[in-house]
């Protein structure tokens, strides 16, 4: 119970953060977006002495009514209107930070220690013990042995707190204070700061303690945050910032290369070809031959976040700018692979290359940098007046889940290759399924031997007009994947030498 009459950040904080992670749960937050909601409300309480119950009650029956009677009235025309506000995604931790290399890379060392003036790699470390500083904490809290109570206590004297405090990690990287200060600057906010709600997703202080509550979403939103302070660095306007997004799209296209060479190793795979059409001539990013297929690849590094669309509208406007390109492009290559010559060729050199294209199939899959979320499954089913349909509709990966799903192929390529061609099937043969909102469970799905007549059901000729919306139950598969990674990750982090 919270009962103390103080000024409301020194009760709540700590309650919010052992609900949160399950130390201890006393609130009736039944989602993360609600544990969001409720601490960006806090920031209305400076100064201001009043209970936590309060607080919980004026917070909790207003907020949930406002939602209900959005949600029954139907009058927003957003059709994204309840995954926004209720549901909420997390990814592997490892891949999620893999994000921030694709920054780095574009700029190259130099450039990122002249914006920043702190080492990539002394930045990386640093956020690693963070996360190992949480998971340390929340496992001590947990204990319930005093023997290994006390043997943390010996060990982390200064971390027996849910908050951490600058001179804790000044003790732990004591030639590194400029640097860490430079780094609080900017993943750091005050409770009272608050602008939009994604601050809660920075670290938070209050009174010089600071609080990491949201692990998964502090990671994804380093990359913002970073990239932030580059835009700021050069100007909104500038043609320096300019070059960083061509050389961001660059990199991006190369790492995803690479990638799938390492989880590919035997497999044809090239990048960069052009072909000639009526268009002109034309470029595939990347190319990757199986025994049976042809699967595309177009990457898109452009900015995208449908939290920030506010009604269907708007996000036809933010899905066009970010994606329409690629998908002309994705949709404009299979033309020219059942229609064309082959011939295609590399443009430094002009060196041709001819590919039998009309004997296997094609695939199509867009790659982003930025999460798609909830939509990735369903850009099929677009309202048509809204955006022009294409002929073939790409498998639509977030640059994390393309992470996670090569990982995946190294341990099992045929698994991997067997979702990949029952989900371009499912997209174009029935455009009116929605195959859950989350694409790991989705695969999932596809290649669990169990659901073998679901999958013959929904691919059915039969039911190409049926508007049918079908999900997984419960992230099983999404849960089952993210703990396999992590532990993976757990095992790295834990295990520094």
């Amino acid at each position: 119970m919270i009962c103390k009459e103080v000024y409301v950040v020194e009760e709540l904080l700590k309650t919010i953060y052992f609900d949160y992670y399950n130390i201890k749960r006393t609130n009736k937050f039944t989602t993360d977006k609600e544990f969001f909601r409720f601490l960006y409300n806090l920031k209305n309480y400076k100064d201001k002495k009043i209970n936590g119950n309060e607080i919980l009650k004026k917070y909790l029956d207003p907020v949930v009514k406002e939602i209900r009677d959005k949600i029954g009235k139907n009058t927003l025309k957003d059709d994204f209107f309840s995954e926004k506000n209720f549901v909420h995604l997390t990814y592997p931790l490892e891949q999620t930070i893999k994000r921030l290399q694709i920054i780095y890379i574009s700029l190259g060392e130099e450039e990122w220690n002249k914006i920043f003036s702190f080492k990539y790699s002394f930045f990386v470390d640093f956020i690693f013990f963070l996360i190992r500083r949480v998971l340390l904490f929340n496992d001590y809290a947990l204990q319930k042995d005093n023997k290994r109570k006390r043997e943390y206590e010996e060990s982390f004297s200064k971390s027996t707190n849910f908050y951490f405090t600058k001179d804790e990690l000044y003790s732990f990287f004591p030639k590194h204070k400029k640097e860490i200060d430079k780094i609080f600057n900017i993943i750091t906010i005050n409770i009272f700061g608050f602008e939009k709600e994604a601050d809660v997703f920075k670290i938070i202080e209050n009174d010089n303690k600071y609080i990491l509550y949201f692990l998964w979403d502090f990671t994804y939103f380093l990359y913002d945050l970073i990239e932030d302070e580059i835009i700021k660095y050069y100007g909104i306007n500038s043609k320096e910032l300019d070059k960083y997004y061509l050389k961001r799209g660059k990199a991006l296209e190369k790492y995803c290369y690479i990638s799938l060479i390492d989880a590919f190793p035997k497999t044809n795979i090239r990048r960069n070809l052009y072909y000639d059409s009526k268009n002109g001539n034309n470029e595939i990013d990347i190319i990757l031959e199986t025994k049976n297929e042809f699967i595309i690849f177009e990457q898109k590094s452009s900015k995208f976040d449908i939290h920030q669309t506010k009604d269907d509208e708007n996000l036809k406007k933010a899905f066009i700018k970010a994606f329409g390109n690629s998908f002309k492009t994705l949709n404009n290559f299979y033309e020219f692979a059942k229609n064309g010559d082959g011939v295609m060729y590399f443009k430094h050199d002009k060196k041709k290359v001819n590919i039998d294209l009309k004997h296997k199939k094609i695939i199509l899959i867009q790659v982003s940098l930025h999460n798609i979320e909830y939509m990735q499954s369903s850009v099929q089913k677009f309202d048509k007046n809204l955006i022009k349909p294409v002929a073939n509709y790409p498998i639509c990966w977030n640059f994390i889940d393309f992470l996670t799903i090569l990982e995946l192929a190294k341990m099992n390529t045929e698994i991997v290759i067997e979702y990949i061609n029952k989900r371009y099937d499912i997209l174009n043969r029935n455009k009116e399924i929605t195959l859950d909102i989350d694409e790991i469970d989705a695969m999932g799905f596809l290649t669990d031997s169990r659901y073998k007549k679901q999958y013959e059901m929904l691919t059915n000729d039969q039911n190409n007009n049926v508007d049918l919306r079908f999900m997984i139950g419960n992230g099983a598969y999404r849960n089952e994947v993210n703990e396999l990674m992590n532990s993976r990750f757990y095992d790295m982090l834990f295990n520094v030498k």
